[in-house]
């Protein structure tokens, strides 16, 4: 993760803005009960609740720079969903804007205790989120284009520096060759050994599986919501052994 910057990201805080709003547009053109792609939140509804669940939670941890339980940030019971949303929305977006990056503040794993992970966090989540809505009226969405390329990348580089440490640091099998994840529409790459130690824009070994699609896509694959075996004309791979072994590797818990 690079350093932080004194004040929040122009970019994490313009991810979070887009992609929340565009969550609630989404949803406020939906029923409540429509079945969306997620097993953990089958509906529109389920997933307002969960998003607005998440941006609560985080919103008070900034606020306190504290770990703090995120059972007490449920939805309020009667409350509407959407309105509730809005308001949670836009308190984090006025906290980030509010606290500076380098602020210490307790953080997910073992990433720097620093506040602008939670920009950077909020920004993922948002988008994820947005996705998992979009898949009621369309099966297979590609990554939300409220993020920039460069945000996008962004993405995959929050999720090598948080969620592949923190699985490193747990325990997981080793893949069985390394792997390249190339960006088709930007010049960036990232290298994955076996031992699952990333490099990133460096020139790959001989013996590395590349896997090569645009950046959005790479960021679905890594978030399970893309399968490059069932999207052929979105991703091309060199052989798929590694591929499959990533797919299957549970780096999120």
């Amino acid at each position: 993760m690079s350093a932080p910057e004194a004040s929040p990201s122009a970019m994490h805080l313009a991810g979070v803005r887009a992609a929340s709003d565009a969550f609630l547009s989404a949803c406020t053109a939906l029923r409540e009960d429509a079945p969306i792609h997620s097993v953990a939140w089958p509906t529109v509804g389920d997933m307002i609740d969960h998003l607005g669940n998440i941006q609560c939670w985080a919103t008070e941890v900034l606020r306190t720079g504290d770990p703090i339980g995120r059972r007490e940030f449920a939805r309020p019971d009667g409350a509407d969903r959407r309105a509730w949303f809005a308001e949670v929305s836009a308190g984090l977006t006025e906290v980030l804007e509010e606290t500076a990056a380098d602020r210490p503040c307790w953080t997910l794993f073992d990433a720097p205790r620093l506040s602008g992970f939670w920009a950077r966090r909020m920004m993922a989540e948002a988008t994820k989120h947005l996705w998992d809505v979009r898949t009621a009226t369309d099966p297979n969405p590609v990554m939300p284009s409220e993020l920039s390329l460069d945000a996008q990348a962004d993405v995959l580089d929050e999720f090598v520096a948080v969620f592949v440490a923190a699985a490193r640091a747990r325990g997981i099998p080793a893949l069985p060759r390394n792997l390249v994840l190339s960006a088709t529409d930007i010049e960036r790459e990232w290298f994955f050994q076996t031992d699952w130690q990333v490099t990133t824009d460096a020139a790959p070994a001989v013996d590395a599986e590349v896997l090569r699609a645009r950046v959005g896509d790479l960021v679905l694959f890594v978030w399970e919501r893309a399968t490059p075996a069932a999207h052929p004309e979105r991703f091309t791979s060199t052989t798929d052994e590694a591929v499959r072994a990533f797919a299957e590797t549970p780096i999120h818990l």
